[in-house]
């Protein structure tokens, strides 16, 4: 079967039916309660998405107080410790989620993915093509640019296909590991772990991973010295790759992605050697 043939695609004009339909039909309200729940539930990336995409295909933020001339970029710009890149970001990671969950029943993955960064690190490592729908949008000032929205996942078979080699690859290595270091417990699936698995992302991974931890042993009192330098480093290297190979913006996104769970287990691993 061709891996670009079958499109998930939410249906939003019955999410939208249905979430008139609780406030009889009133836009207001219906406005308001998904503006809550995209400025106080953003962990829950899914649903977060979901509100996102409700709010945009919906033009529900022109029902909002001070919001009636906005478009939906500005609309996200207004929200707290949200932009228009971050919330293309949320939409596309929560479209792959569902693609992995609802887009083929029958051989649905064992494991769906638990987190926005493990379908983030499947986008980013070139795995998930989108369908986009170029709209018009006119902004607070009155001026009209044509802005291009993602609206579905193109490729569901090959998103799932990856997905189901992310989590074999890992079932099997976390058995390796127990049987090799019995009473311990093996990693969970992590944003680096998944660009381990595929060309680019592997290459960058390994750099991160190489005589870091090393280092650190080394000069325990300076890491976050030691992985400052790390960030200037691969920020550096990352340019290089941009110019050389051909990599995008995207590709940076992950690096900084990579670096932010490498952070978490330094402190997780100092944390451990310390107690």
């Amino acid at each position: 079967m061709d891996s670009t043939a079958t499109t998930f695609n939410p249906n939003i004009e019955e999410l939208m039916a249905t979430a008139l339909k609780i406030h009889d039909g009133n836009r207001t309200k219906t406005a308001a309660e998904v503006d809550a729940r995209i400025r106080g539930n953003a962990r829950h990336f899914v649903q977060f998405g979901i509100d996102l995409m409700l709010m945009r295909d919906g033009q529900l933020y022109r029902d909002l107080p001070g919001c009636s001339a906005m478009s939906f970029e500005e609309y996200v710009d207004s929200v707290e410790e949200l932009s228009a890149r971050h919330a293309e970001r949320v939409i596309k990671s929560s479209l792959v989620y569902q693609a992995i969950s609802m887009g083929d029943p029958e051989g649905r993955p064992s494991i769906l993915p638990a987190t926005e960064k493990h379908c983030r690190a499947l986008i980013d490592s070139g795995r998930a093509a989108f369908k986009v729908d170029k709209r018009e949008a006119v902004t607070a000032k009155g001026e009209r640019k044509v802005i291009a929205q993602p609206v579905a996942v193109a490729n569901v078979e090959k998103v799932v296909k990856d997905w189901e080699k992310v989590v074999k690859t890992h079932e099997k290595e976390s058995a390796k590991f127990v049987k090799e270091n019995p009473g311990k417990r093996p990693k969970k699936i992590s944003y680096m772990f998944i660009r381990k698995q595929f060309p680019g992302g592997e290459k960058v991974a390994r750099s991160l991973d190489d005589s870091l931890f090393d280092r650190l042993g080394r000069n325990l009192a300076k890491w976050k010295d030691t992985l400052e330098g790390y960030r200037a480093k691969h920020k550096k290297d990352v340019r290089k790759l941009i110019k050389d190979e051909g990599w995008t913006e995207q590709h940076m996104d992950g690096i900084h992605d990579m670096l932010a769970d490498l952070s978490y287990e330094i402190n997780q691993w100092i944390e451990g050697l310390t107690k």
